[in-house]
Order: structure tokens, then C-alpha cells, then sequence
């Protein structure tokens, strides 16, 4: 399923945000990330 490119980037956003990026980031949810 995901690469490993999605599980870095991925990883970089839960570390970043704070929590889980398993919200989709690239989803329709990007706005969300703002």
C-alpha cells in the first residue's frame, strides 16, 4: 500500500503536527494542516 516515501512523509507530519497523520494529509483534509 504505502510507500516509503508516504511512510516518510507520513512520519515527518506526525512529528510536526503533533498527532496522528493517519487523517489523510494529502486528502481533501490539506486545509486542515494549515
Amino acid at each position: 500500500m504505502a510507500t516509503m516515501p508516504s511512510i516518510v512523509q507520513l512520519a515527518t507530519l506526525m512529528r510536526n503536527e503533533g498527532y496522528g497523520a493517519t487523517v489523510a494529509p494529502y486528502s481533501s483534509t490539506s486545509d486542515d494542516w494549515g
